[in-house]
């Protein structure tokens, strides 16, 4: 029990980076299980931590603790984790700006090796904690001094961290990096989300810019590399018109009684017709009256049943613009591209 929690009280240095970690403190007798009740663990972990966090209040922002608080851990799980179809067979794939090593541990999870680098050495040391390979360097750094060669490459949320000129470097430097044959996949946030540019994009102090998914294209294939694959190819992005004015719907009012006026009878009974009446009887004139008016009333129905139907008509249009519309914001955050390099 010991060994697990003094793990993990080195790992929580992460989230609290000014943690004393005095070998005192750290020491496997400190957490000793049998001294919890006296002065083990249990007793100075709370005090330990209010005084953390009274030395972190004084600390000034750190980028990495901000983004790592800013992590949905599962829900990266669950985006990256079908990215790794697109590195079935790679024995060695690279991700660059890989963080906390989710996409690597995806990988895990599929038998495939992978080698992460991070910058930040806190969240490499968190990656690290997890059993993932990662090297602490800056990524264009690293991809210009290594020698190494992969046959996959992840490039995950790492291009609008970039200037363009840096972007184009990058680009050079991966194809540099991959074997023939080998692919590369790059995921960037999408300028044509309305989510992204509204909701998530600007959160990030360091995010500089878009880049439209066509553009990120043409760089790579101006390096040598051949677009394979696009999440915006496979789900086209359909713009359509939208006028601020919504489409006219057709008026009740000018249709007869559409103002509740009563049908006015054209039959004035006579002597004549009113002693047939007390004998049950109904004259001819009466009976051409009753199916003039019957004749009337059909009309008018029929009139509004298409009346009616052409209101439904211009109500189903209504909607269907308006949920054309309303689909531009199911379009997917992110683009991803897959590209590959032209074998030996």
């Amino acid at each position: 029990t010991g060994h697990w929690l003094r793990d993990a009280l080195q790992k929580f240095r992460v989230i609290i980076p000014h943690t004393p970690q005095t070998q005192a403190q750290w020491s496997p007798e400190w957490i000793d299980s049998s001294r919890w009740g006296q002065r083990g663990v249990l007793s100075e972990l709370p005090q330990l931590l209010v005084d953390s966090t009274a030395e972190n209040m004084h600390a000034g922002f750190d980028y990495s603790v901000y983004e790592f608080c800013q992590r949905d851990h599962p829900l990266l799980m669950a985006m990256q984790k079908g990215d790794t179809r697109h590195f079935v067979g790679c024995e060695r794939v690279l991700d660059v700006g890989c963080g906390a090593g989710i996409f690597l541990d995806c990988l895990r999870q599929q038998n495939i090796v992978g080698l992460g680098v991070e910058r930040d050495p806190v969240i490499a040391n968190y990656a690290r904690g997890m059993g993932l390979d990662v090297i602490d360097s800056d990524a264009l750094e690293f991809l210009e001094q290594t020698d190494a060669q992969f046959d996959g490459i992840y490039c995950s949320h790492f291009v609008e961290h970039l200037s363009f000129d840096s972007v184009k470097r990058l680009i050079r430097l991966l194809t540099l990096r991959l074997r023939p044959g080998g692919v590369v996949v790059l995921t960037f946030p999408d300028p044509e989300s309305i989510r992204s540019q509204l909701l998530g994009f600007w959160r990030d102090p360091e995010h500089v810019r878009f880049y439209h998914p066509s553009l990120i294209s043409a760089l790579a294939v101006s390096e040598g590399l051949q677009l394979e694959w696009s999440s915006v190819d496979a789900q086209p992005h359909q713009v359509v018109p939208f006028s601020e004015q919504p489409p006219p719907i057709a008026s009740w009012e000018a249709l007869p009684g559409a103002a509740g006026e009563e049908r006015q009878s054209q039959y004035a009974p006579g002597k004549f017709d009113r002693f047939l009446e007390k004998l049950g009887l109904v004259p001819a004139h009466r009976i051409e009256s009753l199916e003039r008016n019957q004749r009337e009333w059909i009309g008018e129905v029929k009139g509004l049943l298409e009346h009616q139907q052409q209101i439904n008509t211009q109500l189903e249009q209504r909607t269907s613009a308006l949920w054309d519309v309303s689909k531009t914001w199911a379009w997917n955050d992110n683009a991803t591209l897959k590209l590959r390099k032209h074998g030996a």
